[in-house]
């Protein structure tokens, strides 16, 4: 009798585990054993199909530039990574948000710094622009037109280029929150 009953409670769980493993990963399979077409629609895709894409970034692309780091990004990205450079990286760089873009031409931005509200002017050089994400300061781009892409609400690292830090440059760095 408990042969019996063991029996009639185990069988149907292999059946069912089968079953799913089948479906889940061999469609093709599960077409041979029951005898009819499986359409593809009906069957879903396993995690691991060979179909799937391993990584997808919806920002790929979005963003002028190239997509290789350079001359100022490595060194804006070394003060980031390196954990006894990190604490020196407000001494070297300033950080604005960018209020208001006056004049895209000239570079005349209007930008928030320790809550003072002032206007500068950009003087970036293109080997020394890049952007990057900011959740987890990911790297975006480079080598692009600063003052053409930088846009209101953007966080920007910087270099001051003379005492008064009115004129701001070489070193342009964008921190997007969202592209």
């Amino acid at each position: 009798m408990r042969k019996g009953l063991l029996f009639f409670l185990i069988f149907p769980l292999l059946i069912l585990g089968a079953y799913s493993l089948i479906r889940s990963y061999q469609p093709s399979l599960l077409n041979f054993l029951i005898g009819r077409d499986v359409a593809d629609s009906s069957v879903q895709k396993s995690t691991f199909s060979s179909y799937t894409e391993y990584v997808t970034d919806k920002d790929l692309g979005l963003y002028p530039g190239e997509k290789k780091v350079n001359k100022g990004s490595e060194e804006f990205l070394e003060y980031v990574n390196d954990s006894t450079k990190a604490s020196q990286i407000f001494t070297v760089y300033r950080m604005f948000i960018v209020e208001k873009v006056e004049d895209a031409r000239s570079g005349k931005f209007t930008l928030t710094d320790e809550g003072k509200r002032a206007t500068y002017l950009f003087e970036c050089s293109v080997d020394r622009t890049s952007a990057h994400k900011f959740t987890n300061l990911q790297f975006i781009s480079s080598g692009f037109d600063f003052n053409s892409t930088a846009v209101q609400g953007d966080s920007v690292f910087t270099k001051c280029k003379n005492e008064e830090c009115t004129i701001l440059g070489p070193d342009c760095i964008i921190i997007k929150k969202e592209l």
